[in-house]
C-alpha cells in the first residue's frame, strides 16, 4: 500500500521515449468509487497545463511513475477512458463530519494498493497541533464514507476510525515508562 502524497511532485516518465511528461499534482477520485482512477498531472511545456493520467496507464511506481504511453494522457477536462461513478472529488483537504454533524477533520491523504489502485483508506488530519499530540486518524474505505459536495459524511464512526500510533503523547508516555524502570 502507498499514500498518494508520497507521489505528489513525482516525475512521470514515458517508458517508450524515456522522457519526463509531467509531475503528479493530485489523486483522481470519484465520489462513488472504491478505486483510485488515476492522477492529475502538471505537464511541462511553454504553458503549464493539466492532464489526466488514467491508473491503467501506469506501469510501475518506484522513485518515479513509469507509464506505458504519453499518448494515453487526456486533457484535464476529458474523462473518456476512465471508468467513473459519481463526480470528481478533490479529496485532499475535504472536511469529514460524522452523520451527527461532529467535525472529524479533513482528508489529508489517500491510501491505495499500487497494484490494483483500490482505495484502502483515508488519512484524517484534525489540525497540526492535534496531529502532533494525538496522531492522525485513518478511515477505512469500507463504504461508510459518503462524499456530498465539499464534505464527506462518515457513518458509524466508532468502528472505522483507527488512530495512528505515532504521536507526541505516545512518545512522552514511552519515555516516562522507560525512565521509571
Amino acid at each position: 500500500m502507498i499514500k498518494s502524497k508520497m507521489l505528489l511532485g513525482m516525475n512521470v516518465v514515458d517508458v517508450k521515449s524515456g522522457k519526463i511528461v509531467g509531475k503528479i499534482k493530485e489523486p483522481l477520485v470519484f465520489s462513488d468509487d472504491k478505486i483510485l482512477q488515476g492522477f492529475i498531472l502538471e505537464c511541462n511545456g511553454w504553458v503549464k497545463n493539466k492532464r489526466v493520467l488514467p491508473a491503467k496507464n501506469i506501469k510501475s511506481i518506484k522513485n518515479k511513475v513509469i507509464i506505458y504511453s504519453a499518448e494515453n494522457l487526456k486533457d484535464a477536462g476529458n474523462r473518456s477512458g476512465i471508468d467513473t461513478k459519481g463526480k470528481h472529488v478533490k479529496v485532499l483537504g475535504i472536511k469529514v463530519i460524522s452523520n451527527d454533524g461532529e467535525n472529524i477533520g479533513c482528508i489529508d491523504d489517500v491510501i491505495f494498493d499500487e497494484k490494483n489502485f483500490s482505495i484502502q483508506g483515508y488519512v484524517i488530519s484534525d489540525g497540526i497541533v492535534e496531529d502532533i499530540i494525538n496522531g492522525k486518524s485513518i478511515i477505512l474505505n469500507d463504504g461508510k464514507i459518503i462524499f456530498k459536495g465539499k464534505e464527506a459524511i462518515l457513518n458509524e464512526s466508532d468502528d472505522v476510525i483507527l488512530k495512528n500510533d505515532i504521536s507526541l503523547k505516545k512518545a512522552f508516555k514511552k519515555a516516562g515508562e522507560a525512565k521509571g524502570k
